[in-house]
């Protein structure tokens, strides 16, 4: 799966999902490393609602048989949403049980999407990491999901690729 495919799927997830509507006038989905979830978020992002922050993909090389070597493609998103300062405990866990819920029906569509063989062909079906955001940006909460897909990676050497 291409950066750009793995971005519009989520995107499109993030629009289709009831619970986030993400629209050009109701910015809920965004791109981000993980090292700025702990930073500032964008201002134009409506945390009041449920949002869809999606993690770059990072790989890693996978060479115990060098004639068919894998790239596993380590992906991760987060369901997160502005909880008001006033709140109590029970409205946390409340929202974190939201979040969650959310992240199921996610995790539902990939598989689907896998089985359909329209989107994550590839997607290792083992544990998927469900963890607590919070508190990040401004008081928001959340559900990080964790997942891997895999692919057979073409490692071919090519002389020209160097410099004599």
């Amino acid at each position: 799966m291409t950066r750009q495919s793995y971005e519009d799927y989520f995107k499109n997830v993030a629009a289709k999902l009831p619970e986030i509507q993400h629209s050009e006038q109701n910015k809920r989905f965004e791109i981000m490393d993980i090292e700025e979830v702990f930073g500032e978020v964008k201002k134009d992002m409506d945390l009041e609602a449920f949002c869809l922050f999606l993690d770059y993909y990072e790989g890693l090389l996978d060479l115990k048989n060098i004639d068919n070597p894998f790239n596993n493609q380590l992906c991760a998103f987060q369901i997160i949403r502005k909880l008001d300062s006033r709140s109590d405990t029970d409205s946390k866990v409340q929202l974190l049980d939201q979040a969650e819920a959310i992240a199921k029906k996610i995790i539902a569509k990939m598989i689907h999407d896998a089985y359909e063989r329209s989107h994550f062909k590839n997607l290792e079906f083992s544990e998927i990491p469900l963890l607590k955001v919070g508190p990040v940006f401004d008081n928001c909460y959340g559900i990080r999901v964790e997942f891997k897909l895999y692919a057979s990676e073409r490692l071919d050497y090519n002389p020209d690729d160097w410099l004599p």
